[in-house]
């Protein structure tokens, strides 16, 4: 209590305190002020006397932060959903035994989910493809519960923190430049007093960019696990990151303890979900209505956008219903400058181009620019970006930018003064989080720019190749757009993978993201060159973490010591592939995954099977081998070799394997706890699991008492993987196996 109000009190002073009858008087100085209250324990519960009113502590803290304030400027900041066309997206959430799977709308799901629970720090993980409108509902989410609670139908804010494009590594920079911007009467120091007690939920949205900020992979984690850790095992936080990889990074990363408090939590896995047709037609209703278009013009709009996308979704299928491209379809079909040729994005990218040079940059001797040096100022901007580890530069970093952009290209002053002056209102450009600055209205216009900076690099070779995947994570658009600028060949292609290999260095501390970054292109010049004629691919080395493989359709092509970690390989197509050594972690297929050739089970570390219904978790050997031959695999040999256990062994060994897939402690001997702990294996796993150093017993304080706590130390899908003895999993992994085995 008195770590919490130390937090609000002016730098140098003092905490004062006395006695006083049954309670206790507290006086600190805070703006100038001195603050003064009673503090009572009554039954369980803490009441406080402040400011003549008798209140719950967690009410006393809001107070103390002045969270009316806090939401009154959210409320105004944050656009309503009712000046623009906006359609609830929804989202899918499959409990942990995956035998049940939600879908509503993702605003009220995610507000649901994020209600503490008392058992651990609840962790709501969101991912979704870029463009799939996670950004714009937890946007909604945070301005609508600001409503509320200042019309008292709420107890609660959402702190929504966008990391996206700010270059920081450390979750306290990302609080208070947010704080400093709403303009809060307190500072990051409070957050997660306020989170533990209730009164605000956390939201990250861009948790990728977090952590592909300034600093290491392990900063960025441990910043994230540090907040967790102060709020001592209660409140809630939201992370928002385009793919499910950095969901299962943070189970595997964010797992310790010390003595500042207890990192335990829940993880909650959520999947947005793209629009369906109902969804998608909605939108464009809407847009017909603001637009104010008769009953033809807005037939006629309906049937243009579908089109469009329609054709576009053949080449890459998924846009047609996602959010950003359907809004973007119809603004620019509306003003007859939708481009033809090339990707969906590049007909956006270009119809936004040719709209603004030739209807507003417009001077009095006609466009200030043509389409190819506006391109070129643009590029220029992502490359600067892309330099600073940031999304946003200021105003005098463009001044410099344009200043140096009209001496190459010989525009006049005039010129240049509204290049800066009206930057933030340019095609593709928006306000930044900061005054005087600009990012990019999307991350994917950033991408699709960044793509140029990325195909230089390439061209000339390992050195700069080096640079570019050791600064920050590469977004999947720019290594996409970077590939088609270089037009990669099947024969050249094992050329451009030498270099990615060559280009890495195990040494450096920023190894981690290189890796993932290299994974990133390799995937890429893999689709690029899809059914292209050829000799046989060989990729060698490789890890696809934060890949795009969705639908990906590899042709002849040789993995050897490749990892495929938390993958989504749905819709993906191997076709006459080898697999040598490497690994698969906890891989996402579907019904439309098809496998078409020989494959050793022992490669596969758990597996996710996704259908209409949900997502199913398989940790069990057999049951993987049983799903890989639906999908079209030939398992060499006989299949997976099983260990001889115990009975019952197996079946309590996976339902703690999916428990500590949502969390990192268990309670030993706890009536409240899972069901398997009352198994009667339980008590020969758990011994063997103290052994092997795959837990960590603790003694944690919980309702007034010592208690015994177990820690995970191990990843839950190696767990199952070890029942196999040909699998390659850890030494500790193999010796739980071999104390249980008869």
């Amino acid at each position: 209590m008195e770590r919490d109000i130390a937090t609000f009190m002016d730098p140098g002073t003092t905490l004062e305190s006395r006695a006083e009858g049954d309670g206790v008087i507290l006086r600190w100085q805070s703006y100038g002020n001195v603050e003064q209250i009673l503090l009572r324990v009554e039954g369980n519960a803490l009441r406080v006397q402040h400011r003549g009113r008798w209140v719950p502590y967690a009410e006393f803290l809001g107070e103390l932060a002045d969270l009316r304030n806090l939401a009154n400027n959210m409320a105004r900041t944050i656009p309503s959903a009712e000046a623009e066309p906006y359609v609830e997206a929804e989202a899918s959430y499959a409990s942990e035994d995956s035998q049940t799977a939600y879908r509503q709308s993702a605003k009220v799901l995610v507000d649901d989910l994020a209600k503490p629970s008392g058992s651990g720090t609840r962790v709501v993980f969101i991912t979704g493809d870029a463009g799939a409108g996670k950004t714009r509902m937890l946007e909604e989410l945070t301005r609508r519960t600001a409503n509320d609670y200042l019309a008292g139908s709420s107890a609660y804010l959402y702190l929504n923190v966008n990391a996206q494009g700010r270059g920081l590594a450390r979750l306290n920079e990302a609080l208070a430049t947010e704080l400093q911007d709403l303009r809060a009467k307190l500072t990051y120091h409070s957050v997660a007093r306020l989170v533990r007690v209730g009164k605000l939920r956390l939201i990250v949205d861009g948790f990728d960019e977090l952590i592909g900020g300034q600093g290491s992979y392990e900063e960025a984690f441990g910043s994230l696990a540090g907040f967790i850790e102060e709020l001592n095992g209660s409140g809630s936080v939201v992370a928002a990151a385009r793919s499910v990889y950095y969901e299962q990074e943070f189970l595997t990363r964010a797992n310790s303890s010390s003595e500042l408090g207890v990192l335990t939590w829940q993880l909650v896995p959520v999947e947005m979900i793209s629009w369906d047709k109902e969804q998608r037609d909605s939108y464009i209703d809407q847009v017909s209505t603001l637009r104010r278009l008769t009953r033809k013009d807005a037939a006629s709009l309906h049937d243009s956008v579908v089109s469009a996308l329609t054709e576009a979704d053949k080449a890459e299928q998924g846009l047609l219903n996602k959010p950003l491209f359907v809004a973007a379809t119809c603004d620019l079909i509306l003003d007859n400058e939708l481009r033809e040729g090339g990707s969906l994005l590049e007909r956006l990218v270009a119809g936004y181009v040719q709209r603004e040079v030739t209807q507003k940059l417009i001077g009095h001797d006609g466009p200030m620019l043509t389409t190819e040096q506006y391109d070129q100022l643009l590029e220029e901007f992502a490359i600067e970006m892309w330099r600073q580890r940031a999304r946003e530069l200021n105003r005098t970093t463009i001044r410099e930018i344009v200043s140096l952009f009209a001496q190459v290209h010989g525009l006049a002053e005039t010129v240049q003064e509204n290049l800066v002056d009206a930057a933030s209102s340019r095609a593709m450009l928006r306000k930044g989080s900061k005054p005087n600055t600009i990012s990019f209205e999307h991350d994917l216009f950033f991408s699709h720019y960044l793509g140029t900076y990325v195909a230089q690099a390439v061209k000339r070779g390992a050195r700069d190749i080096r640079s570019l995947l050791r600064r920050a994570n590469l977004p999947i658009e720019a290594a996409r757009s970077a590939v088609r600028r270089l037009e990669i060949s099947r024969a050249v292609a094992p050329a451009m993978l030498d270099l990615l290999v060559a280009a890495r260095d195990s040494d450096d501390p920023f190894s981690p993201m290189a890796d993932q970054n290299a994974g990133v292109i390799a995937a890429e010049v893999v689709r690029a060159v899809s059914g292209s004629p050829g000799d046989r691919l060989r990729i060698n080395g490789f890890t696809f973490g934060d890949a795009d493989l969705v639908q990906l359709k590899a042709e002849r092509v040789d993995f050897s010591d490749s990892n495929f970690i938390q993958s989504d390989l749905r819709g993906a197509s191997f076709d006459d592939c080898t697999f040598e050594s490497g690994f698969f972690s906890n891989v996402v297929i579907d019904g439309k995954t098809k496998i078409a050739t020989a494959i050793d089970v022992s490669l596969f570390q758990g597996l996710r099977v996704a259908s209409p219904a949900g997502m199913a978790q398989l940790y069990d050997p057999l049951g993987i081998a049983d799903a890989l031959r639906k999908h079209g695999a030939t398992l060499k040999g006989e299949g997976p070799v099983i260990r001889q256990v115990p009975e019952g062994v197996v079946a309590t060994v996976e339902k703690a394997a999916r428990y500590f897939s949502r969390s990192n402690l268990l309670r030993d001997k706890h009536d409240d706890g899972p069901e398997f702990t009352k198994d009667s294996a339980w008590d020969l796993i758990v011994n063997a699991a103290v052994e092997s150093k795959l837990l960590r017993q603790e003694t944690r304080a919980a309702a007034g008492n010592s208690n015994l706590f177990y820690r995970r130390l191990f990843r839950p899908e190696e767990l199952m993987a070890g029942l196999n003895p040909t699998s390659p999993v850890s030494p500790s992994i193999r010796e739980f196996w071999e104390i249980l085995s008869i």
